[in-house]
């Protein structure tokens, strides 16, 4: 995903940061020492909570693959994207029958996750390549996290602290809600 978000970065003066909870991939050996490009290594919604206040443009999930990771995901990383601004979300159009399974859990799809959070707002799903979602963040959109009861909010963290602990990633994760 990083490489694709870099074509015409440098001569639209655009910065892309990639988020790898696994080390850096040896394919993006080559785009580590572009000035407007910034490795994290970890997982996206630390990396998302832990950043400073930003004004992104756009942001693109493809983490992990069902609904609790992904409003984690979108819990950390909504305040930083701007009026105007982008979601792209990456496998939300998988067959019926599958889903990811951790913690001996089947586990909802993404697009369940898009879904709870964006009740009532537009967004497009297209369907090849496992689906591609894409949400435009309008300014009536600014409260959607607070939308969610904290009661919602635990039930989440909490499912994906039992996946977070499940996988066992050599990584540093940040746990709301404990």
């Amino acid at each position: 995903s990083s490489r694709i978000m870099l074509t015409q970065a440098a001569e639209r003066k655009n910065h892309v940061h990639g988020v790898e909870a696994i080390g850096c991939a040896p394919s993006l050996a080559d785009i580590l020492a572009l000035p407007y490009y910034h490795f994290h290594s970890g997982d996206s919604v630390t990396t998302g909570l832990e950043l400073k206040p930003s004004n992104l443009a756009m942001v693109m999930f493809d983490t992990f693959h069902f609904a609790e990771h992904i409003l984690c995901e979108l819990y950390a990383w909504w305040p930083h994207i701007q009026p105007g601004g982008w979601c792209v979300f990456h496998d939300t159009a998988w067959s019926p029958e599958k889903h990811d399974c951790y913690a001996g859990r089947v586990l909802p799809q993404a697009i369940v996750g898009v879904r709870e959070f964006f009740g009532g707002f537009q967004y497009e799903t297209y369907p090849d390549s496992w689906g591609m979602t894409f949400v435009r963040k309008e300014s009536e959109m600014t409260n959607l996290i607070e939308r969610i009861p904290e009661s919602r909010w635990r039930e989440i963290f909490e499912v994906r602290r039992a996946v977070m602990n499940a996988v066992n990633l050599p990584i540093k994760w940040k746990d709301l809600y404990v």
